[in-house]
């Protein structure tokens, strides 16, 4: 089995973990978090999935505040 790993948030920052794990069969998303820091940068971070949200087969959390 292939599997690709995409890093969509979390990097160069604390806050934001996003891993979306990409199979020939499914789509799995580890973490969604949001990005946390100053107004103008939360909304235009935030505001956006860097893939289609709707092909993500599962989300697992690791961990929550």
């Amino acid at each position: 089995m292939n599997a690709r790993i995409k890093f969509c948030g979390g990097t160069r920052t604390v806050t934001g973990s996003m891993h979306l794990i990409k199979t020939e069969q499914s789509r799995v998303l580890i973490d969604s978090g949001l990005f946390q820091g100053r107004r103008k940068d939360f909304y235009d971070v935030n505001n956006f999935f860097p893939f289609p949200p709707e092909n993500v087969n599962a989300l697992v959390l690791s961990h929550a505040h």
